[in-house]
């Protein structure tokens, strides 16, 4: 139902089968500052003194999640045998 070619017309028609309202673009937000306005939750401060976090280390990020069980997610691709 929601291929990716034309996903904006069968969204359309999905929230108009369903009669849903269009989305309201002024009022998306990210979601550190819904969780900030909502539940009143700090993220750079520490949960214990509140005092400000400071990055030490950033991870490079994963294109895949591995496996259950699994330490690291697998380096070749998966595919039909050639």
């Amino acid at each position: 139902m929601l291929a990716n070619g034309c996903k904006k017309a069968q969204l359309a028609q999905a929230r108009q089968a369903l009669h849903q309202p269009t989305p309201n673009l002024q009022a998306t937000e990210s979601a550190r500052d819904f969780m900030a306005l909502v539940a009143r939750i700090k993220f750079n401060a520490c949960p214990c003194c509140q005092a400000p976090l400071k990055i030490v280390q950033t991870l490079p990020e994963l294109k895949h999640l591995p496996a259950p069980g699994q330490a690291q997610p697998p380096t070749t691709a998966r595919g039909p045998p050639p």
